[in-house]
């Protein structure tokens, strides 16, 4: 594998949906929120999770976000302003952690659904330089 690398899972996000839903917020927020947990702090890591039809689980307003940014500083900087992602993920609340960051894009609906689109960007020179690795695939 040639560093940078970039992943593009394909798999769909699993949402629990076990409990009443209390909060805003689609499979892609979910799967940037639960992989912020997963990088946490982790140097040299980000990814983008969007929606191709403009909304994340909303209600199809140009108002819903459509993608989120993450990196190893997501939850730094969530902390710093008082959010907490556990909480937030638990009550499928991913729009509401995020919305503390200010990272959404909306850029409204599209009216088009082709797919969801997840990036994972790995940097190997600074992970190495951390004094990490990444196993093969």
């Amino acid at each position: 594998m040639r560093w940078p690398a970039a992943a593009r899972p394909s798999c769909p996000a699993a949402i629990d949906r076990h409990h009443p839903v209390h909060g805003r917020g689609g499979p892609n927020q979910e799967f940037a929120l639960a992989l912020a947990l997963e990088i946490d702090g982790l140097p040299a890591v980000s990814a983008l999770a969007a929606d191709t039809d403009g909304t994340d689980g909303g209600a199809g307003a140009a108002t819903d976000p459509a993608a989120r940014i993450i990196d190893e500083t997501t939850l730094t900087r969530a902390r710093a302003r008082g959010s907490r992602s556990g909480p937030h993920l638990a009550d499928n609340d991913s729009t509401g952690f995020f919305e503390t960051l200010a990272t959404s894009s909306r850029p409204g609906p599209t009216f088009t659904n082709v797919n969801d689109l997840r990036v994972i960007l790995v940097d190997g020179l600074r992970l190495k330089g951390a004094g990490l690795r990444l196993m093969s695939w």
